[in-house]
């Protein structure tokens, strides 16, 4: 039972109740099987349970601070580079750059999936560097994936859905230009933010919160 294997993945925390919602659970075959399944858990089945989805999504809009955590269902990041070494990265993603080689592509982790977020609240930030000594701008893709731990932002199993692109003040040496790139999760949707530490320039750029 797909049920099962939600409650497997919660790790850590034990479950004390299951609340059956939405059409299906009005069926007297299907809460005698969750019952049957989860024997040892309190089964309830609120009056209306059919409408319960509805309700709750009209009363969201009207109070959307009512959820103030959320467990992610896939890892979200951005597409960086990282040192590139022989022996783990493929040749064809190998770059040169006025910081030396690199390997480009690389799925750099902001939330794992599982990961318990609190909303509205910004976290969950890292730090990146240009590559380049004249560089103007940086961009970056927001990648999710349904992966614990992505390897590229190539793979099949990791998609794009958004970028934000930063453009940077005059320096001589962007390299040393430290840039802070933060994920905010809202109700529906997150914002991505990023910030050049030394004059504060910022940008933001809002994605879905994929369900």
């Amino acid at each position: 039972m797909k049920s099962k294997k939600m409650i497997g993945k919660i790790n850590g925390e034990r479950i004390s109740c299951i609340i059956m919602v939405g059409g299906f659970s009005e069926c007297i075959l299907l809460q005698q099987a969750v019952k049957t399944e989860f024997s040892d858990i309190p089964v309830v089945v609120p009056i209306e349970a059919s409408t319960a989805v509805l309700k709750g999504a009209v009363l969201y809009g009207h109070h959307p601070f009512v959820i103030s955590e959320r467990v992610v269902k896939y890892t979200y990041g951005v597409s960086s580079s990282a040192k590139f070494i022989p022996d783990e990265h493929p040749i064809e993603k190998r770059i040169v750059t006025d910081i030396g080689m690199q390997c480009i592509d690389i799925f750099h982790k902001h939330v794992t999936r599982g990961d318990l977020v609190r909303t509205r609240e910004s976290q969950y930030r890292d730090w990146y560097f240009p590559q380049y000594r004249n560089q103007k701008k940086v961009q970056w893709d927001i990648c999710v994936s349904k992966l614990s731990n992505p390897r590229f932002t190539t793979d099949k199993d990791c998609h794009v859905i958004g970028k934000i692109i930063l453009y940077l003040s005059d320096s001589h040496d962007m390299c040393n230009n430290p840039l802070e790139v933060t994920f905010t999760f809202g109700g529906t949707e997150i914002t991505v933010t990023a910030e050049e530490a030394k004059t504060g320039r910022n940008v933001k750029t809002v994605v879905s919160f994929l369900e």
